[in-house]
């Protein structure tokens, strides 16, 4: 396995060396100095979460370092001024050989951080695309300073389905979105799960919903559901590997019925090069009536333009506050309750 992303890794390092490890973007109410940090940050997924003082933890799966480390995933923050600083190592170290973490999304309960964290593995020898889904965990981190306290696995579903999304509602809930695949049926079905807000990391709070979002909808594994002023919008990228659409959902409730499908951008066309894992970041400042979504970029053999690219688009009616539930509301419910049952690391 080490040989094969020695090999990946010599057809990445071309121009990555002047990466910094430290970026200065300047005020992060323009799009254009996020990108200038991403586009220097080769990495994807590239999910954020407001930690309730003014800093954004930014989550990233594979990530070539400036010095031509490689780590599973890894966090970067965001500073009030706009300011970024990545944060060094893998954030997120996973406890047997041979696995690894690759991120979902999080969110900040009073003094705690959980996140979503999918547990891969693969047999000797270990090709680029022979990973193997196993579970997801939920992993407790202590605020200000980001200390892991531990980490709970969820129980596999009958489904399958892996679970990496979560979208903090209104009424101290929060959904869980997991993705599956279903047999002789195009795209993605999701299961939905609804856990009170602070218990994420208590699998006995977790109420199975079942399948609310069924594979007729285009979606990629990834997805983004927002709050807005006539109920909910998921965003997501369309399944087919190749395609450049990014698309949007209208629904009444986190999980659906959805309707009102949208093109709502396109992502360039370059040869060989796909996107996917978009994300909506309701927290990011954008121009009035549009919100910020990224997309990451890739190719089959990982390549030069393997980063995360940050774009605004139309969308009437959403709620800027729609992610900052977890930086405000959440101070209020049970920070004490929920807590990760395994010891500190």
């Amino acid at each position: 396995m080490a040989a094969v992303w020695a090999a990946l890794l010599s057809l990445c390092l071309v121009g990555f060396l002047a990466a910094p490890a430290q970026n200065p973007t300047g005020h992060r109410d323009s799009t254009r100095h996020l990108n200038a940090f991403l586009a220097t940050y080769h990495a994807d997924v590239g999910s954020s979460v407001p930690l309730g003082d003014g800093r954004v933890l930014w989550l990233f799966g594979d990530t070539v370092r400036a010095d031509g480390g490689f780590d599973r995933n890894s966090a970067a923050v965001q500073y009030p001024d706009g300011q970024f600083r990545s944060l060094p190592g893998t954030f997120a170290d996973h406890p047997l050989p041979d696995h690894w973490y690759w991120p979902g999304t999080a969110s900040r309960s009073g003094n705690r951080l959980r996140m979503l964290a999918m547990d891969f593995t693969c047999d000797e020898p270990c090709g680029a695309w022979d990973m193997r889904y196993q579970h997801t965990d939920v992993l407790t981190y202590r605020l200000p300073d980001l200390t892991p306290l531990g980490r709970v696995s969820l129980p596999r579903r009958p489904t399958g389905a892996m679970w990496s999304q979560l979208y903090p509602a209104h009424g101290g809930v929060t959904y869980v979105f997991g993705s599956y695949a279903v047999l002789g049926r195009p795209g993605k079905a999701v299961e939905v799960a609804r856990v009170p807000t602070g218990r994420l990391a208590d699998p006995a709070a977790w109420n199975y919903l079942g399948t609310k979002l069924g594979p007729e909808l285009e979606l990629g594994t990834v997805m983004s559901v927002v709050r807005t002023a006539e109920g909910h919008r998921l965003y997501s990228k369309r399944l087919d590997l190749w395609s450049d659409e990014i698309i949007s959902y209208d629904g009444p409730t986190p999980h659906g019925p959805w309707s009102n499908r949208r093109v709502v951008a396109t992502t360039p066309r370059r040869e060989g090069m796909f996107t996917y894992a978009v994300e909506a970041h309701p927290e990011q400042p954008s121009a009035p009536g549009r919100l910020l979504l990224t997309y990451a970029t890739n190719c089959k053999r990982l390549c030069g333009g393997y980063h995360v690219t940050a774009i605004t688009v139309a969308a009437p009616g959403v709620l800027r506050d729609a992610a900052l539930q977890g930086s405000r509301a959440e101070s209020a419910s049970g920070a004490q309750g929920g807590e990760a049952t395994r010891p500190e690391r």
